[in-house]
């Protein structure tokens, strides 16, 4: 199937230009996935990498943790920690989603309407118990103050609220853009760090893409890296980049 010049032009120009992500592009125009990716391999330039910025990840788990232990009953947060879910996944289950009894677990619908299954701890399955008691399997899991429907938007402004506060007792958050996406960032990065392989993290996030999960991977070692180098010993020359030594890279991955 041939490309419109036009059409083609553009999704160049939004990339290599406007430094756009392949789904923004797809949304944009209103184009499949495969066919931005099918342009851009096309036009035989390498892909914009999005930049990895560890030590803003890392700092979202005090955030995390203080935010679940302050307010142990806040279950959308526990829940997006839990499953790395998008906040438009989350607005959109329904009670019917949740499997709740024996093992608990969660049915997400994701982009493109591909549809996973996200384990669920205990101390989720048991706040989201007390959440949906005595109401109906096609009713919204998560509502807002005035038993509405909570949207995308206002679980982001619910994220917002709460980082404001915990920047009382944390000011490097004062500096950071926390969003339920920051979230579903520290989700995977102590997923891959738990050891679990980046296939099931991909399947778990729903990512269609290894690629993406990918990202996860090179952050962890950014901040390997980042460690190692501060009990380094002083060498009289330099050996060159980190990771262009076969041998630390083998190291880094096995810790």
């Amino acid at each position: 199937m041939s490309i419109d010049k036009e059409l083609e032009a553009k999704i160049l120009r939004y990339h290599y230009v406007e430094k756009w992500k392949v789904g923004t592009i797809s949304r944009q125009l209103n184009i499949h996935h495969d066919t931005v990716e099918r342009v851009l391999s096309q036009a035989g330039m390498p892909k914009i990498e999005r930049a990895c910025r560890p030590s803003l990840i890392e700092s979202y788990l005090p955030f995390v943790m203080a935010t679940l232990k302050q307010y142990p009953r806040l279950t959308g947060v526990l829940f997006l920690y839990n499953t790395g879910a998008r906040a438009q996944e989350v607005a959109d289950l329904v009670i019917a989603d949740l499997t709740l009894k024996g093992s608990p677990s969660v049915r997400i619908v994701g982009k493109g309407g591909k549809v996973r299954h996200c384990p669920l701890w205990t101390s989720t399955a048991e706040a989201l118990n007390v959440l949906v008691a005595n109401r109906q399997a096609h009713e919204p899991v998560f509502l807002n103050r005035r038993q509405q429907p909570l949207t995308r938007f206002g679980i982001s402004a619910l994220i917002k609220r709460l980082a404001k506060q915990a920047s009382q007792k944390m000011p490097s958050l004062c500096e950071k853009a926390v969003s339920a996406h920051t979230i579903r960032h520290t989700t995977a990065v102590h997923l891959l760090r738990a050891g679990v392989d980046i296939n099931t993290i991909r399947a778990w996030l729903g990512h269609v893409s290894l690629d993406t999960t990918n990202i996860y991977a090179e952050i962890d070692l950014e901040m390997k890296a980042e460690a190692l180098a501060h009990c380094e010993v002083p060498a009289a020359s330099s050996t060159g980049r980190w990771r262009k030594n076969p041998d630390l890279m083998a190291f880094l991955k096995a810790l």
